[in-house]
């Protein structure tokens, strides 16, 4: 549900002034901008949604168990954890102890993800593993995995531990994609969904594209399947991700428009032979830049799509020499921020030229064509991708 509101967002069709409304049993209605339905917008979300739009609402079918209110699940949570705990130890929860249930959670098919926040008071030991029963009972599910932190081990692998079941695999749909991962192995990022959605929407037929951080397939199957790329080489060093990569080109049915290359892109990479160099790592993708550069046809040239992490405190502008901090982080609207990604954007194509003549031994022109806000961290943090157009000079 959240996915398709996010889209919505993006594509600049949800009308905030109105709340979602339950219409029958089994549907929702959405509050949209009419007249902003239209085109690819409309017949991509009509076509993997399954929406229906009548006067001025969009009507999705779900079922009912997707219908009940969330504190109306927690209740009934509550409630049989508090059976059950006394039913082993004669004694009533505490207030304190209830607090610790989770308030939200995700479901992926038959799978329960919890928040690593909850269930964490040594109270659960004692009707362990009963309680993972009452879950999958009142939420019909038949597997448990719960949060934890990110392992930060240059894979960023996932922290998600599987309390409950035999394995971690789950499968996803997104725009018409299919991507199967092992949840306790991989990460799947929900934020990025706009960025893969504008991926899609490029032309890339007849074009080469490397992908330095492929992971499983996030950005690798749009620019496939969607944006119609000849051929995608996918640089990926984790052997999670890319177990998860190769299964995904397979039920996507793409596998012949992908190269795998496992292992460091400085060392795998290809060399002179990309259109488009995708470089999804956040919160930067800097140490990666040179093979960015060498990855470029040297004829042609091309383009570099570098996501990264950036803070208002750290974009002071050349101009700002000496500015406040505390006023540069109170400059949060949407044309001030602009504004400073555009600064930093300029100041890095310096970096990037460079690299790009000392490598071809020599000009390149580069200039950045588009920004794009992914999603927000924190305050004043945003995750951004810069488009950069590299062409080799005239004269040359």
């Amino acid at each position: 549900m959240q996915d398709v509101k996010t889209i919505l967002e993006h594509y600049g069709v949800l009308n905030k002034q109105f709340r979602l409304k339950e219409v029958t049993h089994t549907e929702v209605a959405i509050p949209i901008i009419l007249e902003k339905l239209l085109g690819k917008c409309k017949s991509s979300l009509l076509r993997d949604w399954n929406i229906e739009h009548t006067e001025g609402q969009i009507v999705m079918p779900f079922s009912k168990s997707h219908l009940i209110k969330l504190t109306s699940i927690r209740k009934v949570l509550v409630d049989s954890i508090s059976d059950l705990f006394y039913g082993k130890t004669k004694k009533l929860l505490c207030k304190g102890d209830l607090s610790d249930l989770p308030n939200g959670w995700q479901i992926h098919g038959d799978m329960l993800l919890l928040p690593k926040e909850c269930m964490v008071r040594s109270t659960w030991q004692l009707i362990k593993p009963e309680i993972w029963e009452i879950f999958c009972s009142v939420l019909h599910v038949a597997r448990i995995a719960k949060c934890e932190r990110i392992c930060e081990n240059g894979y960023r692998s996932s922290q998600v531990k599987l309390v409950k079941g035999e394995n971690g695999w789950i499968s996803r749909k997104e725009n018409g994609i299919t991507y199967l991962y092992d949840i306790t192995k991989c990460m799947f990022s929900d934020g990025n969904i706009t960025e893969k959605l504008r991926i899609a929407s490029f032309d890339c037929r007849g074009m080469i594209v490397v992908d330095l951080f492929a992971g499983i397939g996030y950005f690798v199957l749009p620019y496939i399947i969607h944006a119609g790329a000849k051929k995608v080489y996918a640089c990926e060093w984790n052997p999670d991700a890319a177990e998860a990569l190769k299964l995904n080109l397979e039920v996507n049915k793409v596998s012949e428009r992908c190269c795998i290359l496992f292992g460091d892109n400085k060392l795998v990479a290809p060399k002179c032979i990309a259109d488009h160099v995708n470089l999804g790592l956040i919160p930067s993708s800097e140490e990666s830049w040179p093979v960015a550069c060498h990855a470029l046809n040297p004829s042609k040239g091309g383009w570099l799509h570098i996501h990264s992490n950036i803070s208002e405190i750290d974009i002071v502008s050349p101009n700002d020499e000496g500015a406040d901090v505390h006023a540069c982080k109170q400059q949060s609207s949407r044309a001030g921020k602009m504004k400073k990604w555009i600064d930093w954007a300029t100041r890095k194509i310096c970096v990037l030229k460079k690299m790009l003549d000392d490598y071809h031994m020599f000009e390149w022109v580069c200039r950045v064509d588009h920004i794009e806000h992914v999603k927000s961290y924190a305050p004043h943090i945003d995750h951004i991708v810069v488009d950069i157009e590299c062409r080799p000079a005239p004269s040359y």
